[in-house]
């Protein structure tokens, strides 16, 4: 898996309305929703612009899989590594193999 790197992004108040909302109604964290916005974004872009391609060869590619409906989720700093948790009503657990929605389905 590749490593994230950190930018830093100015939105407008709609943008940011709008990203809370999202947010509020599939218990995604924003990070994730930007991600796969502009990971959708560069996709549709090579589509449309082939000659880009050999400019910005694709490395390794990250695939998010999607959590369960009804999950929610946080990220923690854990021994000093940023990592996802499940946050319950009792405290917050690690995610379990179960709490993955299936590939293509």
């Amino acid at each position: 898996m590749s490593q994230m790197t950190k930018i830093h992004v100015a939105l407008t108040e709609q943008q940011v309305r709008e990203l809370t909302a999202i947010e509020a109604l599939t218990d995604r964290p924003r990070t994730r929703i930007v991600r796969r916005a502009i990971g959708e974004y560069l996709e549709r872009y090579r589509k449309a612009n082939p000659d880009f391609c050999p400019v910005s060869p694709v490395g390794e590619s990250v695939t998010e899989r999607e959590l369960k409906p009804g999950l929610k989720t946080d990220i923690m700093v854990i021994r000093g590594v940023k990592q996802e948790v499940i946050v319950t009503e009792n405290g917050w657990r690690m995610p379990a193999a179960g709490d993955w929605v299936e590939e293509g389905g």
